[in-house]
């Protein structure tokens, strides 16, 4: 059942839309406030014994969330992934960082850079239940996302998954043997039937409240929602019934498309309708200028309409998402191996770039992700495939300066292995004589490395090395273990945090010093009550960022004031180490594999950096605060590297191609 905050907001949603009165908005929310869940009964909200089994909890971010920038690049290669997923797989939906496939009775979601499931969540009602009847959802159930919420139909019945939780949050009694389903104006858009005909309803599925949609075409069209018109789209049963109509959002005109005799999918793309069926491509006029003025059900010829239409090699199914149009053109069945992905422009429907073939034959569903890439499943076979992007562009503008990072540990003595590389261009040289290397950190000019030792629990050293001669110096030791050293601006202090223990050694207590590169003038800056184990110095040196290793928040300590801020809390996803841009105005973190930039002052703002398709750890900006190294993998490897990203264009570059633990690079620029 629908909760009270869920019922007000789409009663609000509806009252903003209608323009009510004044004070006539207060009147409805007092009534829903006090008769909100009779209310939602009369409607036909049923209680549902609904059970939710998580394979796994995977953290999506969604506030303050917005996608990497792009750009052209010189030319385009893709890759065909192919995932192999031991259930029964059919429509699609992209969002919320998942791709989520309708099932036999459960809902699949799934990871989209590992392909692995991360839930199967079962939709259904149990047998001899309130309605004495069985409804779980199909292969070919409707799938869509609103209100922060993935829709599911299942006869007879709607659901609405929270993706953050990945339990059922909201379900309705409805009548919902439907094709597909979309979000639009608060409400789930869907086409069904009724005696036999076509129909479309806009519903509210809070209130249980709908508007018909007039349409004209066979049973269960597909319904595609444009500025000024309904679009309804079906493969009719027989030569009699429509295939394509339009109506006005007001509902005055209902136009038949004549010519069009058969709809297999519909997207809107480029400011144009895309159609496909009977073996064919339409682009249609949307009609931006909005309905005629006529009040009369005519019908119109698909010249009328109709920009273009091109003739394909088998069915074609249609989608779009992140400003980009795909088309997927099924194999005859003489040659099932024929089947193609094609990019098409939005606007004009040309074929971008080369055809990639597929293995299978018939597409069961197609859809397209915020990023731009395609995701296909396949009747009759438990997969999914989309296609990974590669570049073959320019290598981006890479700052000149030394870069140093960890690699995996010597087999001989368990040892990291520092690596030195002079970017651009250079190849990695291992720096000799550091052993037992915990942590460490480039100085501001390149010219000396700042490292720990462990030496034990709570027994650590602090060094800095000399990159010219080689020659190391300890400058601190006997304080605990020695965690993150961090430069000051002026390149004289280092920072660091320890931990050890007074009488109990299972209460561990932290300090945050700072030291001068000689080792003389230790001072303690702070004792945080929650720990920090990793710290960085922010550009002007008036603060420091670090993780608190009591709850894994990010906190900012001023250091005049003594004063912190929680500036990214644990209930967000697990961050990282923290990493100053070099203006002090964002604070870049590692969030369970993507990187966030968050501002240092409230309200806090963030935003993702990294594409879906890179996983990401461990960040260090560069001296010009428009891109950053850190150590991840792409889609297109198994290697964890250190990756170079371009904030401008999005663009991720392999800058050193080899195997890492998790090492934070470390850069300084010349």
């Amino acid at each position: 059942m629908p909760s009270e905050d869920r019922i007000r907001q789409s009663l609000r949603r509806r009252a903003d839309a209608s323009s009510l009165p004044d004070g006539l908005w207060e009147r409805i929310e007092g009534r829903a406030r006090t008769t909100g869940v009779g209310l939602a009964r009369r409607v036909g909200v049923a209680l549902l014994a609904l059970t939710v089994a998580a394979a796994s909890f995977v953290f999506l971010i969604q506030a303050f969330r917005s996608d990497p920038p792009t750009q052209p690049v010189d030319e385009v290669v893709y890759d065909v992934q192919e995932f192999p997923l031991d259930v029964t797989v059919g429509r699609l939906l992209v969002a919320e960082g998942s791709v989520w496939i309708a099932g036999d009775g459960q809902v699949v979601r799934v990871d989209p850079s590992s392909g692995e499931i991360q839930a199967e969540i079962p939709v259904h009602l149990e047998e001899g239940g309130q309605y004495g009847s069985v409804g779980e959802v199909k292969p070919n159930s409707g799938l869509a996302f609103g209100d922060g919420l993935i829709w599911v139909t299942a006869e007879p019945f709607f659901a609405a998954i929270d993706p953050a939780t990945n339990e059922i949050a909201t379900s309705i009694l409805w009548e919902s043997a439907v094709t597909e389903i979309a979000w639009v104006d608060g409400r789930l858009l869907y086409g069904g039937s009724a005696e036999g005909n076509g129909k479309a309803l806009l519903l509210d599925p809070y209130l249980g409240e709908f508007d018909n949609v007039s349409v004209r075409t066979a049973a269960y069209p597909l319904v595609v929602a444009s500025e000024h018109w309904f679009w309804a789209g079906a493969r009719p049963f027989d030569s009699e019934d429509a295939a394509m109509s339009r109506a006005s959002r007001d509902g005055t005109v209902i136009q038949v498309v004549d010519g069009i005799s058969d709809v297999d999918s519909m997207v809107e793309a480029g400011g144009s309708l895309w159609v496909t069926g009977g073996r064919r491509l339409w682009q249609v006029d949307i009609g931006e200028a909005g309905p005629p003025t006529s009040t009369q059900s005519i019908g119109i010829d698909r010249a009328d309409v109709v920009i273009a239409e091109r003739p394909l090699d088998g069915r074609g199914v249609v989608s779009a998402g992140g400003g980009h149009l795909w088309l997927f053109v099924g194999s005859d069945p003489s040659a099932p191996s024929s089947a193609q992905l094609l990019e098409l422009d939005p606007t004009t429907g040309d074929i971008v770039g080369e055809p990639i073939d597929l293995e299978h034959s018939t597409a069961a569903s197609l859809a397209v992700g915020p990023d731009g890439a395609p995701w296909v499943t396949f009747k009759g076979a438990e997969v999914l495939v989309t296609l990974r992007e590669r570049t073959t562009s320019p290598t981006p503008d890479i700052p000149a300066g030394t870069l140093v990072f960890a690699s995996l540990a010597d087999p001989e003595t368990g040892d990291q292995l520092i690596y030195r590389l002079e970017l651009p261009g250079g190849d990695p040289s291992l720096l000799a004589g550091l052993d037992s290397v915990y942590e460490f950190e480039l100085s501001p000019d390149g010219t000396r490395l700042a490292y720990t030792r462990s030496l034990g629990p709570y027994v650590g050293d602090l060094w800095v090395l000399d990159l010219s001669s080689g020659e190391s110096q300890r400058i601190v030791r006997g304080v605990g273990t020695i965690f993150t050293p961090s430069w000051h601006p002026d390149g004289r202090h280092i920072a660091f945090s320890t931990q050890t223990y007074l009488d109990d050694p299972s209460v561990p207590i932290s300090f945050i010093y700072s030291v001068r590169d000689d080792g003389e003038d230790l001072r303690v800056l702070a004792q945080p009550r929650e720990g920090a184990i990793g710290i960085d110095w922010s550009p002007d040196g008036n603060r420091i960022a670090y993780l608190a290793n009591a709850d894994a928040d990010i906190r900012v300590l001023d250091l005049p004031w003594g004063e912190t801020v929680t500036v990214w809390s644990h209930r967000d996803g697990e961050a990282s180490w923290p990493s100053w841009s070099p203006d002090g105005n964002l604070i870049a973190i590692a969030v369970e594999g993507a990187i966030f930039s968050v501002s240092p002052d409230p309200p806090f703002m963030r935003q993702r950096l990294t594409p879906f398709t890179t996983e990401a750890f461990e960040p260090s900006w560069s001296p010009t605060g428009d891109a950053l190294f850190f150590a991840g993998r792409t889609t297109l490897s198994d290697d964890l590297d250190i990756l170079f990203l371009d904030l401008e264009t999005g663009e991720v570059t392999v800058v050193a191609a080899t195997e890492m633990e998790d090492s934070r690079p470390s850069f300084a620029s010349n």
